[in-house]
């Protein structure tokens, strides 16, 4: 039987005249609005807040007791298992990400050069963005702590031998010989957390042993970028998936998304499959972001009740918070004022002003689909763009145009390393794998939930496969909710420099030919943007909003 549905009460009052009655209808208000409402207020932006200033507070009352490792452990526990529950879903999430995204941006070649056009520029955006990013939080590295965020020291001293393939470490197998193998236990998130077949007990009986600075051995240039080529092009498959060894599944996962676009069109059902599995990967993610506001409790308290000086932990994170802030407004409002002017000749920032609601929503909805349609809008009235190039061109950037990301990501990993006192991992070679691993994650990953957060962890493990994640990412998923707002800002308005640049060089402004080539490519542009909107969720929705709209 169907549930009954609620009562409502009529209640017939006399009015204030003689004889006159008035009737007053009283609507409760049904039990499930009232459970969807503290919903989106517990897994929104205030159970977020909530949870970070919990965190902080018992991080802090834990950490004046002078804690035991066991409990600082417990309460750490909820916040390793959201760790964990996202590291399962990185890695097959991220392969199929890349290739889908690969295979649909392969697809605007329909549209012939005004495609290539699009997609270079975009490209373009996103490597100066993360170039950027890494020259920005180098200028600030020298105000991080660069500290140790342990407290807990080990009673015997434990050596692991480093061996050059990624995510490998010595182990002693059964017949009585020594290899490199993979150790999933070493290699966990959880820390330091030594397999006995690959672990040496030394006791340091007279008090001998000093403490090193660095707990891992220092390689040469060539052996580094040896190292990084050889996670590049893997020689099994199924060992990095199972390795997870993400630099291996990202360059193989980009020429099979080259492949299947290569397919002829009764063949496209091995892109269907892996379609229908990203979106499956996004959806089972997105129910395990909802477990932030709890899980930050643990992050941050885990974090915290470890920190040996609670006053440069809080002025480390504001000094993030304001390299990422500053390098997106530098890129914003310098680069690509440059980038407009060098190319379109025109008034930069007078462009930049009209697209000022575009940003103001993108920045209160963290969302570039949900902008998408505000943005077409303001594109319309600017009356300088086609709408068949300005709905191609922004159906594609929602897709890869990702600047803000790109810019955050190497500002988040190196931010990590320095305040958990291990920045002396990161050298000339690390650098270079953070820009390109950067930019091959803004383009490729399209619109994943919590990119941020995700992405992030994806670079971490990319650039250092044998360094477990620190502690320090707490603090990243902490001010997630405020900087990707920027983020998102950023995102929109390069869609928008990208249209306008675009347009001018292909002339498709409003006062542009309209001959028979003309038609023959906005027809084209027209196929391929249906071909993206088809595959992207929420962007075809958001195109039809952005039509109904503009013909209301």
């Amino acid at each position: 039987m169907p549930p009954a549905s609620p009562q409502y009460e009529i209640i017939s009052t006399p009015s204030a005249m003689p004889g006159d009655h008035t009737t007053r209808t009283t609507t409760a208000s049904p039990p499930s609005a009232r459970r969807s409402k503290w919903k989106r207020w517990f897994f929104g932006i205030p159970g977020i807040l909530c949870g970070a200033i919990l965190g902080v507070f018992l991080g802090w009352a834990v950490q004046t007791t002078e804690p035991s490792a066991e409990l600082v452990s417990w309460i750490g526990m909820p916040g390793s298992l959201f760790i964990r529950a996202i590291k399962c879903l990185v890695t097959p999430l991220v392969f199929c990400s890349l290739l889908v995204g690969m295979a649909d941006m392969l697809a605007v070649g329909k549209a012939g050069a005004i495609g290539w056009r699009t997609g270079l520029l975009y490209l373009t955006t996103t490597v100066i963005a993360t170039i950027e990013g890494l020259l920005w939080v180098l200028l600030f590295r020298p105000y991080f702590s660069n500290r140790n965020t342990g407290s807990t020291t080990a009673k015997v001293a434990k050596l692991a031998f480093r061996c050059d393939a990624p995510g490998q470490f010595l182990s002693h197998f059964a017949n009585g010989t020594v290899a490199c193998s993979y150790d999933a236990t070493f290699n966990s998130s959880g820390g330091a957390s030594y397999a006995s077949t690959s672990t040496f007990i030394a006791a340091d009986v007279n008090g001998y042993f000093g403490v090193a600075s660095s707990g891992y051995a220092k390689v040469s240039v060539t052996q580094a970028v040896q190292g990084q080529l050889n996670a590049m092009v893997p020689q099994n498959i199924t060992q990095a998936f199972a390795d997870a060894t993400l630099l291996s599944i990202i360059m193989f996962a980009i020429p099979f998304g080259v492949a299947i676009s290569q397919l002829p069109r009764n063949a496209h059902v091995v892109a269907a499959f892996f379609r229908e599995i990203n979106m499956v990967l996004m959806s089972m993610i997105s129910g395990v972001i909802l477990c932030t506001p709890i899980a930050i409790v643990s992050l941050l308290a885990k974090s915290l009740s470890e920190q040996k000086d609670l006053k440069s932990t809080v002025t480390d994170v504001g000094l993030y918070v304001l390299c990422a802030v500053l390098s997106l407004f530098a890129h914003t409002y310098v680069f690509y004022p440059i980038l407009l002017r060098g190319l379109v000749r025109c008034n930069p920032y007078v462009w930049i002003g009209k697209m000022f609601r575009a940003q103001l929503f993108a920045f209160g909805c963290a969302s570039s689909m949900a902008t998408l349609p505000v943005v077409m809008e303001c594109i319309d009235e600017t009356r300088e763009i086609s709408q068949t190039l300005s709905r191609f061109v922004l159906s594609l950037g929602a897709t890869i145009g990702m600047d803000g990301a790109a810019l955050g990501y190497p500002v988040a990993v190196v931010f990590m390393a320095e305040a958990a006192g291990i920045g002396h991992i990161i050298g000339t070679v690390e650098y270079v794998m953070i820009i390109i691993v950067s930019t091959i994650g803004a383009i490729g990953a399209g619109p994943v939930p919590a990119a941020s957060i995700v992405m992030t962890m994806t670079v971490w493990a990319s650039v250092f496969p044998s360094v477990p994640l620190p502690s320090t990412f707490a603090f990243i998923v902490a001010t997630d909710w405020l900087v990707d707002r920027f983020h998102t800002a950023v995102n929109v308005t390069c869609d928008t420099i990208v249209c306008r640049i675009v347009a001018e060089q292909v002339g498709e402004t409003l006062n542009g030919d309209s001959d028979e080539a003309g038609m023959q490519v906005r027809e084209s542009m027209a196929s391929a943007m249906d071909g993206i909107a088809s595959h992207v969720p929420g962007l075809k929705d958001a195109l039809e909003r952005s039509d109904a709209k503009q013909h209301a």
